[in-house]
């Protein structure tokens, strides 16, 4: 310790920091009226991009379906098509505009198809808690 440095034990320990509780047996219980929630942060994501070809005339699979996952945002430059199977994308029906994310919250399989021009996706997935 150097000169002069004070030491002190008053700063929360490493568990209260992350609010961990030790693991109680569960308890079964019946609920009667309405109850409060709150999303928890999720411990695991990941992030994907493929480069979808305009001149190509299928879709193309970005993700698959993942009952795991909790939703993903997908950004690209340019304008794509998206569906959750290759008919829905191909039909040209959601149109994202380059450059807006758009966040989705199902476990559906997402396919993309480029709309102007050759467009990188990306693909920004957060995970359910376990």
């Amino acid at each position: 310790m150097s000169a002069g440095a004070i030491e002190s034990d008053q700063g929360p320990e490493y568990d209260e920091v992350l609010q961990l509780e030790p693991d109680y047996p569960r308890v079964p219980v019946e609920v009667c009226g309405t109850v409060a929630v709150q999303l928890a942060q999720s411990p695991d994501g990941m992030v994907t991009g493929k480069l979808i070809s305009f001149a190509a005339t299928d879709a193309t699979k970005v993700l698959n379906g993942d009952e795991t996952r909790g939703s993903v945002t997908l950004v690209s430059g340019n304008s794509f098509y998206i569906g959750f199977n290759k008919n829905d994308a191909e039909s040209q029906i959601a149109r994202i505009p380059g450059s807006t994310p758009i966040t989705i919250r199902n476990n559906s399989d997402i396919w993309v198809k480029a709309a102007t021009a050759d467009t990188y996706v990306t693909a920004i997935v957060e995970m359910w808690t376990r």
